[in-house]
């Protein structure tokens, strides 16, 4: 690798070379001229000394001599002493909505009678902690969205507020694929609901912070500090209920476990997201990613009051033609490895796919993978809507179309 040299500018180089090529004469002169301001310097000193009393020279206590501060320094000490005074202040108060969250799972004794006193069978245990953010205050009660990946597979979940204080905690709804839940603890005191910030507005650049409990309850309310790093970042994540394609902010604000579903706050300690994840990885730093403020906005109104959220169903299970071994691509007649494979269909499914079909459009817009298939699906689609299919089937090209319905439909 070539050395990088830096981009110096060497002036005094430059003009001692072009000194030496203006000869004899001309170092007279510089000469002269030195004298000149040696001599004018010293005759002016010597006016100075001769009018100023030698008291206001030297301090009362002290012969050393004594320079007020320049008056710009002053100013932009107090200016700085004021920015640092409001971020405290805004620090403060935005931590006043951020709780951590414990998920307790259930928990067979290995031990039976021998410790039955210490712990009976099927007690809840502490399986994780993360972070979470007081959106509403009702009635004394908390509501704070979280991450689903946070209180995923609880069975109790506690709530830990700033004064260390435990309580019990409901879980009222959650999504695995956009990785936000809500849950709802009573009688909190305390505490402060956070106010939203439009996250259509934030700029790549813009200052924020991340509030919550890296590594756990130990580091409660810790707070860092960073920028925008990107906006509207799409992301493959692998959930509990399959692949799923999320729109995210990136910041470089430190981002550990423990943070997630805490706060990604701007200048004035209003949520700008609901930190989510990051990239790990010994050659990658300050790659972190928030869940934006408004899409957060959204989701928590429809867990808040069902408990889920609505998304167009298919009724099928889908397997990317990519994955798929060399002989089954062979068998299905694919002669391009983009597409989804209809693995199974549920019977109650209003569509006439197949087991073995291949779709590679959904009214005409193509899909290479699950991700897409579902962004698609959630993002321009609505339940009772209908669907062209364009799909591969015995290696020819052909339509179906699909009445989409929803998951709670098909339950019943």
């Amino acid at each position: 690798m070539d050395k990088q040299i830096p981009q110096y500018r060497y002036v005094t180089d430059i003009e001692h070379q072009n000194a030496k090529k203006s000869g004899y004469l001309s170092n007279l002169t510089t000469l002269f001229a030195i004298l000149l301001t040696i001599l004018i310097s010293v005759l002016t000193t010597i006016l100075l000394l001769t009018q100023t009393p030698l008291k206001n020279m030297i301090t009362d206590n002290s012969m050393h001599s004594y320079t007020p501060p320049a008056a710009d320094d002053d100013h932009k000490n107090r200016v700085n002493h004021i920015n640092n005074t409001d971020k405290n202040k805004m620090i403060e108060q935005a931590s006043k909505s951020v709780v951590g969250v414990i998920n307790k799972q259930s928990a067979n004794n290995p031990y039976g009678d021998l410790f039955g006193k210490l712990q009976k069978d099927n007690d809840s245990v502490e399986s994780g902690t993360g972070s979470g953010v007081i959106y509403k205050i009702k009635d004394g009660d908390a509501y704070i969205v979280t991450n689903h990946h946070v209180v995923e597979g609880a069975s109790n979940i506690e709530i830990n507020l700033s004064d260390n204080q435990r309580i019990e905690a409901e879980l009222l709804g959650s999504d695995p694929l956009t990785d936000i839940a809500v849950v709802k603890a009573k009688s909190v005191k305390g505490m402060e609901a956070i106010d939203f910030a439009n996250s259509s507005d934030v700029k790549i650049g813009d200052d924020v912070m991340a509030i919550g409990n890296p590594l756990g309850l130990e580091f409660s309310n810790s707070v860092t500090e960073g920028i925008i790093s990107g906006t509207e970042r799409e992301m493959n994540v692998r959930t509990s209920e399959g692949h799923s394609t999320i729109t995210v902010m990136q910041t470089d604000a430190a981002i550990n476990p423990g943070n997630s579903g805490g706060a990604l706050v701007n200048q004035n300690g209003d949520l700008v997201g609901i930190n989510s994840m990051k990239i790990s990885s010994t050659e990658v730093e300050g790659i972190g990613f928030a869940i934006p403020s408004n899409e957060v906005d959204t989701l928590i109104q429809e867990l808040e009051t069902n408990g889920s959220i609505e998304r167009p169903y298919v009724g099928i299970s889908m397997i990317d033609v990519e994955d798929l071994p060399k002989e089954y691509i062979d068998e299905l007649k694919i002669k391009d490895k983009k597409g989804i494979v209809v693995a199974q269909k549920d019977p109650k499914a209003n569509h006439n796919l197949k087991q073995g079909d291949v779709i590679t459009k959904i009214n005409d817009e193509p899909v290479n993978n699950i991700a897409e298939f579902r962004k698609y699906l959630y993002d321009k689609t609505s339940v009772g809507d209908r669907v062209e299919f364009t799909i591969i089937r015995d290696g020819k090209t052909t339509t179906e179309t699909a009445k989409l319905s929803s998951r709670n439909e098909q339950l019943q």
